[in-house]
């Protein structure tokens, strides 16, 4: 909704003034540019959330693989506004939620990265070092255990066919 009304923010800002629209308790009009700089603000911050939401709500293509992609993107964009004066509140309330959710990563997620082409073990050792990097979380026996259960379906499944 944000992304929709700013281009049209100065039109609005216009029209709101010349028809004496809401004003603030100082008789000031609501609509000024420090509020145009929240908005843009807030729009930058929760776009990163809505195009993950769109790719990992996708049903006729496989998404799990891309977990691991978009929990690093997350990351890296609280990290980005921990300390930014207008977001403080809300990022530490996002990034508390976010290591609870997410600080014990799903083994279908880290199968799921392993198992995809661009993926693979390497890559998977990577995206769980800039992960814990971010977050402060060691992942060194969490990627040991990944890989033992790993090749232990592998074996599981050779076995078979």
């Amino acid at each position: 909704m944000l992304k929709v009304v700013l281009p049209y923010k100065d039109l609005l800002t216009v029209f709101l003034q010349t028809r004496n629209g809401p004003k603030n308790s100082d008789g000031q009009p609501i609509l000024t540019d420090h509020t145009w700089h929240i908005v843009e603000r807030f729009n930058q911050f929760l776009e990163t959330f809505h195009d993950c939401t769109l790719l990992l709500s996708q049903v006729y293509y496989p998404t799990a693989n891309l977990i691991l992609h978009n929990i690093l993107e997350i990351a890296t964009l609280l990290k980005e506004y921990e300390n930014d004066d207008l977001l403080m509140p809300v990022v530490f309330n996002m990034k508390q939620k976010y290591l609870k959710y997410w600080k014990d990563i799903p083994m279908l997620y880290s199968f799921a990265f392993i198992l995809d082409p661009r993926g693979k073990l390497q890559g998977f050792l990577n995206i769980l070092s800039l992960i814990g990097d971010i977050i402060n979380v060691d992942y060194s026996t969490y990627y040991a255990d990944v890989k033992t259960k790993f090749y232990e379906v592998f074996r599981k499944y050779e076995l078979k066919f």
